[in-house]
């Protein structure tokens, strides 16, 4: 068989390319060590520093008479490259006090030793701030450790000052590298029939709800985090999901916000500090005390933390979701989801009826229950189908303004 001439060519042309150019071309090709290092994502792992008790050692306000009250005191710290933080929002006053000031950033895990600076500060009444010493070394007043996250846990000490400062006192501190806390356990309640659970939310599911995230990357990633998170607080079935998913949907623009812009959260009552954050949207100081009271995390202290630790922040809607909010006979959002009552859902988490505050975009949740119940199928059992009718005849008949 005589081969076409097409054919006898490209083969010809093939055969006479020399092997050593065709090993440049891969050696071109092949990324160096030092560019692989470049592109390395960084391993980000959380570290807390708290400042567990003061003893003042020589009173920062006494004045020449030797009268004046105890030290007004707060802490400054900076954890690696990060920012230095303060705690003026939380000073305190006394001789021997146990503030538990805590602070929380995060660093790379890879990237070795990780220098913290400690400072302490007296707040006086016309604004101005006296240098407390803390260190024992001479013409230094704050105190500089340094912490290994990749290899210790924790880091317990004390240190006090030795007069290069207005004041002087001594201090206990503790640096550590949280570790994730597991979820207590709720208290077991009679949950759905084996075949009404939900299984996982699938890619193409995911990008049907919310059509405006176009970063499929991203949109994957946070897929595991949206699995992860329903499973663990029992957004496990249909109905949970509808609810759930159209919920977050309104109010973290279909997962583009997941942090509320800081123009939109000046005009709002809890400020731009404990703005809404995580694909729920948690806003106010108590609910950020509530949820770092569940995952034993400074929420209050560090707002940011919501939003840094991605797997987090999606944990912190499914608590929400399943702990936090409960009507006025504690049923839970899950509860009601059940039993299809989408619009004391809304009321919950937005805080008001829909009808009563058209800030609430009812017609925006409706069309986003719309697509959830379109793309995750019902359950098949008669009970659950009846469910879906009564919450689709409330939605077609729902109030609007």
């Amino acid at each position: 068989m005589r081969l076409p001439s097409w054919l006898r060519s490209l083969a010809a042309r093939l055969h006479g390319i020399p092997a050593r150019r065709t090993r440049q071309r891969l050696s071109r090709l092949r990324p160096t060590l030092e560019e692989l290092e470049s592109r390395r994502v960084p391993a980000m792992v959380p570290v807390t520093v708290a400042i567990t008790e003061l003893v003042q050692l020589r009173n920062p306000d006494s004045s020449i008479f030797g009268f004046g009250g105890d030290g007004d005191y707060y802490a400054a710290v900076k954890i690696g490259n990060n920012a230095e933080k303060n705690s003026t929002d939380h000073i305190i006053s006394g001789s021997h006090i146990f503030p538990n000031w805590q602070f929380t950033d995060y660093v790379d895990d890879a990237a070795g030793p990780v220098q913290i600076q400690i400072r302490i500060m007296d707040s006086d009444g016309d604004g101005s701030h006296d240098t407390v010493d803390v260190n024992p070394a001479g013409s230094q007043t704050a105190l500089t450790l340094t912490f290994y996250p990749g290899s210790t846990t924790v880091l317990n000490g004390s240190s006090a000052g030795n007069g290069d400062a207005g004041g002087d006192a001594r201090i206990s501190y503790q640096v550590s590298r949280p570790t994730p806390v597991p979820a207590p356990q709720p208290t077991p309640v009679p949950g759905p029939a084996p075949s009404c659970r939900a299984p996982d939310l699938t890619f193409q599911q995911l990008r049907h709800i919310m059509p405006l995230f176009k970063n499929r990357a991203r949109l994957r990633r946070y897929l595991r985090l949206l699995n992860a998170a329903m499973g663990e607080f029992e957004i496990n079935t249909p109905q949970r999901q509808w609810a759930f998913l159209a919920t977050i949907a309104a109010e973290s623009k279909q997962l583009i916000m997941l942090s509320e812009p800081i123009g939109v959260a000046r005009s709002k009552p809890y400020g731009v500090t404990f703005r809404g954050r995580s694909p729920i949207h948690l806003t106010g100081a108590d609910h950020y005390q509530a949820a770092g009271d569940y995952f034993q995390l400074p929420f209050k202290t560090d707002p940011g933390l919501v939003t840094r630790d991605l797997a987090l922040s999606f944990r912190v809607a499914g608590w929400y979701w399943r702990h936090f909010k409960k009507d006025a006979t504690g049923r839970s959002l899950n509860e009601l989801a059940d039993v299809g009552d989408f619009r004391e859902i809304t009321r919950l988490v937005y805080g008001a009826y829909p009808e009563d505050d058209p800030g609430a975009n009812w017609a925006i949740r409706l069309r986003a229950l719309a697509r959830a119940q379109k793309w995750i199928r019902d359950c098949p059992s008669p009970v659950s189908a009846n469910v879906a009718r009564q919450q689709i005849i409330y939605d077609e008949n729902a109030p609007r303004r």
